[in-house]
């Protein structure tokens, strides 16, 4: 009776102990799958002036640009008006097209 009793204990500690453990792994892998990918998006940016006084440029950045940012291509500077994918992302790199007005020279 005394070893049945000391089995029955054991392998309720030992149910417990599984169960725990295997808890902790399901949980990592939750918590590891819910992070976001560790890749930075390069942004290639074709700048085209609506009057036509610069012709288009491409420039590498880290981020998009935004309506209303004012940029500086060669010896003018210019605002950009709209911004839009002209195709689609592959792989790390994103190609956008801004559309931009002329306000100086400089």
């Amino acid at each position: 009776m005394v070893i049945e009793n000391n089995f029955w204990t054991n392998l309720r500690i030992y149910q417990l102990w599984r169960f725990i453990i295997l808890n902790f792994k399901i949980l990592k892998g939750v918590d590891y799958s819910k992070r976001l990918p560790k890749f930075v998006i390069k942004y290639k940016v074709s700048y085209v002036v609506t009057d036509g006084r610069q012709p288009p440029s491409i420039m590498n950045t880290n981020r998009p640009p935004q309506v209303g940012d004012r940029i500086q291509l060669g010896n003018i500077e210019v605002e950009v008006i709209e911004v839009f994918q002209s195709i689609p992302p592959r792989g790390e790199f994103c190609f956008l097209q801004a559309n931009c007005n002329f306000t100086k020279d400089i």
